[in-house]
């Protein structure tokens, strides 16, 4: 991931995921389903003989280097976001592991927004398709019941059809509660404090 400075005086670093730019086309979009439903089908090929994500992730980029399916592109990280789809949150992997993200609201299944702990907003890139983000967030749901830790670091709102539409597919709401470690490094550079004032704490 990028990293890029929000901006003035007590505004932290904050991870940067690629910025939507409008809808994908239906050929990128299926060309990419046809993608992932190859991997998900080969599992032998790609994460029972991986030990680490890092990996699994070579693995699926070796395989996919070779294919030219319609549409797909491919994006530099297209390996990255078919794991992330299999094994991750998809989209929101990044954004559930980043300390600075407070908040993540999905309006529809391709708008998401992130809120950094400083106020900023930023609209990163939607699920795939709207059966992708219902899948997803089933599996973050049940994990979420599952784990303490979860439990006591995300609260999650969701609402899936016939509530909503199925053109809109998901709509969600995350508050992140997780606690942050702040070096001295972090302070300094978003400029949350001065060395010399650090110094001081600590001499």
């Amino acid at each position: 991931m990028q990293k890029f400075a929000a901006g003035g005086r007590n505004e932290p670093v904050a991870s940067f995921y690629s910025k939507k730019e409008g809808r994908k086309t239906d050929n990128k979009k299926n060309g990419y389903l046809a993608l992932l439903k190859d991997v998900k089908g080969r599992p032998g090929d790609f994460f029972w003989q991986a030990s680490s994500p890092k990996q699994t992730i070579q693995a699926i980029n070796k395989y996919i280097s070779g294919l030219k399916i319609q549409g797909t592109g491919p994006p530099d990280n297209l390996a990255e976001k078919i794991y992330n789809d299999i094994a991750g949150y998809s989209v929101l992997t990044d954004p559930l592991k980043d300390v600075w993200v407070k908040r993540i609201q999905a309006f529809s299944w391709d708008r998401i927004i992130v809120q950094f702990i400083n106020g900023e907003k930023h609209q990163i890139d939607g699920f795939s398709s709207a059966d992708v983000a219902q899948g997803m967030l089933h599996r973050l749901i049940q994990d979420i019941k599952a784990s303490d830790k979860l439990r006591k670091e995300l609260r999650l709102t969701a609402v899936f059809p016939p509530t909503i539409s199925e053109d809109t597919g998901v709509q969600c709401n995350i508050m992140k509660y997780t606690l942050r470690d702040f070096t001295g490094k972090v302070l300094t550079a978003n400029g949350f404090a001065e060395q010399k004032e650090l110094n001081f704490l600590l001499s």
